[in-house]
């Protein structure tokens, strides 16, 4: 697969290829991203989802067992207060089947945000060195005037200004490819 080379001609992750998704929305100029293409490489990404809700259920396991400890003993506490055994069970027990529900459609919400949440981060991850991998891949070639253009949120920015500037000196040093 060939690139354009020349100045205009761009190596980032974000917008061309395979993968990248980008396609030209309204008469602004604004990126339109098909939500398929978020996903780079799925390996990393979804690896950092499950770590990520991994996390997140030891520590709500935690809190749940530290909670649990707590309301037994308030339980106890409050049948040694009254006569009235089984009507504070039948409360309790309908309580915490209520409870239940509301936590187990809170966990679910949570499973659904880590992996919404780590899919989109990664993708600002993944992509430049998608970028970065097509620009040095041009570079080898001798395509001195491609050049990496990343998204404004996009980590590694600092990294595709030294390749293009790697990049600039390698065109003045040997001249644009024939």
């Amino acid at each position: 697969m060939s690139e354009p080379s020349g100045p205009e001609a761009s190596s980032s992750g974000a917008g061309s290829g395979p993968g990248a998704g980008a396609a030209e929305g309204a008469a602004d100029g604004a990126h339109r991203r098909d939500p398929r293409n978020y996903v780079l490489d799925a390996g990393v990404q979804v690896r950092l989802g499950a770590y990520s809700t991994f996390l997140g259920g030891l520590f709500a396991l935690g809190l749940l067992g530290i909670l649990n400890a707590g309301l037994t003993r308030l339980y106890e506490q409050v049948l040694d207060l009254t006569p009235h055994h089984e009507a504070v069970r039948e409360v309790v027990r309908r309580c915490l089947g209520d409870t239940a529900i509301y936590a187990g459609a809170l966990a679910v919400v949570f499973v659904l945000g880590s992996v919404l949440v780590s899919v989109l981060y990664t993708h600002r991850l993944v992509g430049p060195t998608i970028a970065f991998r097509r620009h040095l891949r041009a570079l080898i070639e001798g395509r001195y005037g491609t050049r990496t253009r990343l998204r404004e949120h996009d980590a590694f920015v600092e990294v595709a200004a030294d390749l293009n500037e790697l990049a600039e000196v390698l065109q003045r040093r040997h001249g644009a490819a024939p």
